[in-house]
């Protein structure tokens, strides 16, 4: 399974391609492959589901990659996603109870007992989409500046 949706934040369409292609950037948000899926279901799965979203239009594709959950973005590598380096440092909040409140800063700074802790920034990839003059026209546009790929810990 791959989901996509629209960029969250909006606002990470316009960091990476401009206002002029916001309309144009998707997310891949999730994606899935059963445990006893070929080893390279994966990479396989992505690789169709990008034929798909081209079909509808979309030119750029981001996605993260959340070291939290053990992720380097390795089918984004295998891939050939463009690495984009982290995502900004940014805090997140929790009441009480430790659980994560989400929403605007403003009302949360104003409720009591909340604690501020900074978020794992994640690694930002992108895919161009469309014909060779279109991915080269919108690579120039690209505002995220590529970094080579992270590896994993001991991995040369």
């Amino acid at each position: 399974v791959v989901v996509f949706s629209l960029p969250n934040p909006p606002l990470i369409a316009v960091s990476a391609m401009g206002e002029a292609m916001k309309g144009k950037v998707i997310q891949l948000s999730r994606g899935a492959c059963v445990h006893w899926a070929h080893p390279h279901s994966g990479s396989k799965l992505i690789a169709y589901s990008l034929r798909q979203v081209e079909k509808l239009g979309y030119r750029v594709v981001v996605a993260f990659a959340d070291p939290d959950a053990g992720e380097i973005g390795t089918l984004y590598q295998a891939t050939n996603w463009l690495y984009c380096g982290l995502t900004a440092k940014r805090p997140d909040y929790f009441d009480e109870k430790g659980e994560r409140i989400a929403g605007h800063v403003g009302p949360i700074a104003k409720l009591s007992h909340v604690e501020r802790r900074p978020r794992t920034r994640k690694g930002r990839y992108v895919y161009l989409l469309g014909n060779k003059s279109e991915r080269r026209t919108n690579r120039k546009l690209l505002k995220w500046e590529v970094e080579p790929y992270p590896k994993r810990l001991g991995v040369e």
